[in-house]
């Protein structure tokens, strides 16, 4: 069976992110809130927690959203678009989507966006 997410607690060094979400197929991690709940309390995270859904979009429009992790529950179900941390967040999420290429369903990405993730090139 496929993953459905993917978690990476505390992503980088210098961003307040406790933790990234990645989309591993094509059903979001939000339309499995609970079980991304479970995992994120399984790694002890607190914090804002930041989702890519690039791979379950298969585009890059309204790929990231945010929400703030209480370390058992999203404090409240309004996640946040964060268009205008696009770049941002693309930069964080290129290195995480490299390393797990080959744990992601690539189907409803084009041939251009498979070559960016394998590479970890920012989409």
């Amino acid at each position: 069976m496929r993953n459905i997410f993917l978690v990476e607690g505390h992503p980088s060094e210098s961003c307040e992110i406790s933790a990234l979400v990645l989309a591993a197929d094509i059903e979001s991690p939000l339309e499995h809130l609970h079980d991304v709940e479970k995992k994120l309390t399984e790694f002890n995270i607190h914090g804002l927690v930041v989702f890519d859904l690039l791979v379950s979009h298969g585009n890059k429009r309204n790929r990231f959203f945010s929400a703030f992790f209480n370390g058992s529950k999203f404090a409240d179900h309004n996640f946040k678009s964060e268009q205008n941390s696009y770049s941002t967040y693309s930069q964080l999420s290129a290195p995480h989507l490299k390393n797990h290429s080959k744990e992601i369903n690539h189907i409803l990405l084009s041939s251009a966006m498979k070559y960016a993730i394998k590479e970890g090139i920012p989409l």
